[in-house]
């Protein structure tokens, strides 16, 4: 397992129990779910996944999504190329911001990759909006990237303490 810390917004936050059990068959939205389970009560938000139907009801993370989220100054996003499945969660309450993402890459060569794209994102939303320490994680487990970003960082440490 691979962490890719973030300096100086990253707390130790240890997923890597939640997730290795979820690294084979699990959905991106099923580890989701799980994530936001442990993070209960959370900020209000929508879940948005790459498997919804395009003409359902269901938020779907689709291209404009997804470029608005993790694309590079220059247009350029790796998810594309590397991510073969994901769900992302977005808070809607304006001044608590809380964001998880679980994404599912083609093959664990990948993740490398899928996590820098998560580090930009984390950056970018950091210092927009000026977060403290330890709100921003991001954990790779087989084939699986996890961004966690999280305004209130007792938020990150319910879920470092779930996890133990």
């Amino acid at each position: 397992m691979k962490k890719i810390l973030l300096p100086p917004l990253l707390v130790l936050l240890t997923l890597s129990l939640l997730v290795s059990c979820h690294t084979g068959s699990a959905s991106p939205e099923e580890v989701l779910g799980e994530l936001l389970s442990v993070a209960d009560p959370h900020p209000a938000g929508v879940t948005y996944t790459s498997d919804a139907d395009p003409y359902g009801m269901a938020p779907r993370l689709d291209g404009d999504l997804v470029c608005a989220l993790y694309a590079r100054s220059d247009g350029y996003c790796e998810y594309g190329e590397c991510v073969e499945s994901a769900a992302v969660y977005l808070g809607t309450v304006a001044d608590r911001y809380f964001e998880v993402a679980v994404l599912a890459c083609y093959g664990s060569a990948d993740t490398e990759a899928v996590a820098a794209m998560c580090l930009r994102r984390a950056q970018l939303v950091g210092r927009g909006l000026g977060l403290p320490s330890g709100s921003t994680v991001i954990v790779t487990a087989g084939r699986l990237v996890i961004l966690c970003i999280s305004q209130d960082p007792t938020l990150a440490a319910r879920l470092a303490d779930a996890v133990k």
